[in-house]
């Protein structure tokens, strides 16, 4: 079959994100197969699902981006993947306070939740 068109990705929470597309001009789909990875080097994993337009993907670590492919299956067999469509899950709350200036009684400046949450990115230090 053909290519699945127009992969869309879409931060849909901390830990999930929407995939939706338009599918192959072929209409015997008979399974879609979706390969995803956790930035550029991580273990890629395999997904199966019956014939849709959309998938949500779960239980993905927040604040981080992930590089997903999907193609299409038919009875003649795996149609070719489509180009890579990159995308981050939300930050998690927790992160939202995470870092940050207040000021004490005397005036001075003090830096304040320096404890950054698993998956929460310090601000200048490789956040994107």
């Amino acid at each position: 079959p053909g290519q699945p068109m127009n992969l869309r990705a879409e931060a849909k929470s901390e830990t999930s994100i929407g995939l939706s597309w338009s599918p192959p001009r072929q209409e015997s789909i008979v399974r879609y197969e979706l390969l995803f990875r956790e930035g550029d080097h991580g273990r890629e994993v395999g997904r199966t699902f019956d014939p849709a337009t959309s998938y949500v993907v779960e239980d993905l670590k927040p604040n981080t981006e992930y590089a997903f492919r999907l193609a299409a299956r038919s009875p003649q067999g795996l149609g070719a993947f489509t180009s890579v469509v990159r995308q981050r899950t939300l930050q998690s709350r927790q992160c939202a306070g995470a870092g940050g200036m207040r000021v004490a009684p005397d005036g001075a400046a003090q830096t304040q939740g320096q404890a950054f949450p698993g998956g929460c990115r310090r601000p200048g230090l490789g956040a994107r």
